[in-house]
């Protein structure tokens, strides 16, 4: 790390340097963009819970997950096989996205379904907006798939960036498919509670 950076972050800095003495660990975790994963000094090297978009991978990349990973874990099936499409030959492991199993483990999703009637299956999306994240395509499905007097909606979580043109979809929506099923679009910052809420309160991810 950077000398500066450890200056003006005291905690970090403890932690790097207890790091460089203890011994050496069995297992070595990275997971960072762009993906470096040489250097490590476990003995195993893990590029863990790597998810990527794209259909190609750089080759200089290639190469160095070939030379330096034993393991490489994923976040689904897709990233596993455009890593072996792209000539990784390292182990891969599918092993999903993790989650908090243990918060409000015994909470019943209906708690949170807030102001939309019980009544109405609720479906949800969250992401950046990017367009490679498909609002557009969701929409389009939408439109086609549902009408007004439907028993549905669609909850769109997103945050306002250069990239995201969701507001603009929506419109575009309404002029394809007038008479569309609800359609919610949520771009303001919301706390841990009101995403769990999103999350608890909708039927269908």
């Amino acid at each position: 790390p950077a000398p500066a950076f450890l200056e003006g972050a005291p905690d970090v800095e403890a932690l790097w340097r207890k790091g460089e003495v203890m011994a050496r660990p069995a297992v070595g975790l990275r997971n960072l963009y762009p993906p470096r994963v040489a250097g490590l000094s476990a003995a195993t090297h893990v590029l863990a819970s790597w998810g990527w978009e794209e259909s190609g991978l750089r080759p200089e990349w290639v190469n160095e997950f070939n030379r330096e990973l034993n393991l490489i874990t994923t976040v689904s099936r897709y990233v596993a096989d455009v890593l072996r499409s792209n000539g990784v030959r390292v182990p891969i492991a599918v092993v999903g996205n993790g989650a908090d199993a243990h918060a409000h483990a015994g909470a019943p999703r209906r708690d949170f379904a807030g102001e939309r009637g019980s009544q109405t299956f609720r479906f949800l999306h969250v992401s950046s907006g990017f367009p490679r994240k498909g609002i557009d395509v969701l929409l389009g499905a939408w439109g086609r798939a549902f009408r007004a007097e439907d028993p549905v909606s669609l909850v769109i979580k997103t945050f306002p960036n250069p990239h995201n043109e969701a507001a603009r979809w929506l419109q575009e929506l309404g002029d394809r498919f007038p008479g569309h099923a609800t359609v919610e679009l949520r771009a303001e910052d919301l706390d841990d509670a009101a995403i769990e809420a999103l999350y608890r309160g909708s039927d269908a991810l």
